[in-house]
């Protein structure tokens, strides 16, 4: 089901409704479907939108700490 989430928030911005929510929630369902660059690009795009969205910032530590990058999850 993540494949069809990624469908619709795709489909989502390509018309022009670009919330941070929006990259946040595909961005979410890419890392549940290990598609780390993909997922990493949308969570970023997300705290460019709103750098206060504290679950990116959560979901982006967690990608750091998990990939053995502790000290960087750290420093976000």
């Amino acid at each position: 089901h993540f494949e069809d989430a990624i469908d619709d928030f795709t489909r989502v911005l390509s018309l022009g409704e670009e919330t941070a929510e929006i990259y946040y929630r595909r961005g979410l369902a890419r890392h549940q479907l290990q598609q780390k660059a993909q997922a990493e690009k949308d969570l970023d795009q997300c705290l460019k939108l709103d750098a206060s969205f504290a679950d990116a910032w959560y979901v982006k530590g967690n990608m750091e700490a998990g990939e053995g990058r502790g000290e960087e999850a750290l420093e976000m």
